[in-house]
């Protein structure tokens, strides 16, 4: 592995969380309609806990110091510093990774399976399947600098590319990713950078429409395309204010941490529980409030850019003739926004040589279900080795 610059240490002024503190002691709150918790948007009962925690008990400091014990590089690519934790794996070769989260999630979404990946003899498993894990922000998010305007998840995938090859040395590495980071990892898996060997997603995103016409879909495909479409009524709103009116959003997220957080863990209850529930979010809320974090110290509005290609369908639907050619593992989890599709959907857009279907979990696999997503990385990088 290469050392790519200067190592980074994040370090917010005292000034920022002061403010913070203030704006939380400031906020003013809406009035709450009739009806059930959650049914209009995120619950008042709910975001006046998280508002009160976060001002007087949460410890941003102690989240610091755990995230300055990784490595951390800031990598000039694309006219940006990507920020990146590391974790080098035990062994002597341990199997490099990339791990990509989206929105809303960030890297405090996949902070549960660094040490596991990257050391399983700590926690019962075998060091011959270490890992070595690079976690980069997406643009705006956290410590990585904003591009100039809206980039495509290939584009990210481009850099991605860039930075396990060019920056860190690696001759062969596996990609994972969800939401976001599924779509950049697919296109890496469609552009094939040198060095990428395989593709470990726990979302579905890619589709191959142009096998629609010659091969129509089955009554298991129909089913899901059905099933897909319900799941989506009431729940694309803030797609298309990301992707037309990101600006008019950003003033309200970037002077209101509790206009941040509640336009945030909305979506980390609807994408999580049952549909209807009006159960919080089942995470642990200094968990969740580290995540808003990312975004209230980065900046929020040059994530949600990204939108403009869901929108336009041009970042999930791959050109006529195109595949992912890179051998493929999905973890799929029943309770996803993105419903998982069956086998024979995935097929007609990935090289799939892995599909495992846990029986829970939703959106958000890398903080509800951590263990899960390691043991079937750990597999699907086995399964490549004896391919």
């Amino acid at each position: 592995m290469r050392t790519p610059g200067e190592a980074f240490r994040i370090a917010v002024p005292e000034a920022a969380l002061t403010d913070l503190k203030e704006r939380l002691a400031r906020t003013r709150w809406p009035t709450p309609a009739e009806g059930p918790d959650w049914a209009l948007g995120t619950s008042t009962p709910y975001m006046k806990d998280v508002v009160a925690h976060w001002r007087d008990r949460y410890d941003w400091r102690a989240w610091e110091a755990r995230l300055n014990g990784f490595e951390q590089y800031r990598v000039p690519l694309g006219g940006m510093q990507i920020h990146c934790l590391v974790e080098r794996g035990s062994g002597p070769d341990p199997m490099p990774v990339v791990m990509s989260h989206g929105w809303p999630g960030s890297a405090i979404e996949l902070i549960e399976m660094i040490e596991p990946l990257a050391h399983p003899e700590r926690f019962g498993g075998k060091v011959e399947d270490a890992f070595t894990v690079v976690v980069p922000s997406l643009p705006g998010c956290g410590f990585t600098t904003a591009p100039k305007g809206p980039i495509s998840p290939r584009e990210v995938g481009k850099l991605w590319g860039e930075l396990m090859r060019d920056a860190f040395g690696f001759e062969r590495y596996i990609a994972h990713g969800g939401d976001w980071g599924a779509v950049i990892n697919s296109w890496m898996g469609v552009d094939r950078p040198p060095g990428l060997i395989g593709l470990h997603l726990n979302t579905a995103v890619l589709q191959a429409a142009w096998t629609f016409e010659t091969q129509p879909l089955t009554p298991e495909e129909q089913a899901h395309a059905e099933r897909m479409a319900a799941r989506q009524v009431g729940e694309t709103a803030y797609q298309i204010v990301h992707a037309t009116r990101p600006l008019s959003l950003a003033y309200g997220i970037t002077d209101s941490p509790a206009g941040l957080a509640a336009w945030i863990l909305e979506k980390f209850q609807a994408w999580t529980v049952p549909r209807g529930s009006d159960a919080p979010p089942p995470f642990d809320l200094d968990h969740m409030i580290s995540n808003v974090m990312f975004y209230w110290l980065g900046d929020a509005q040059a994530v949600s850019w990204m939108y403009k290609y869901l929108v336009d369908r041009s970042g999930f639907v791959l050109p006529a003739g195109a595949r992912v050619t890179t051998p493929t593992g999905f973890c799929l989890f029943p309770n996803d926004i993105a419903v998982p599709p069956p086998d024979a959907w995935l097929k007609r857009a990935y090289d799939v040589v892995q599909v495992t279907r846990a029986p829970a979990g939703g959106h958000f696999p890398g903080v509800e279900h951590p263990q899960v997503l390691v043991d079937d990385l750990r597999a699907f990088r086995r399964k490549l080795a004896s391919a």
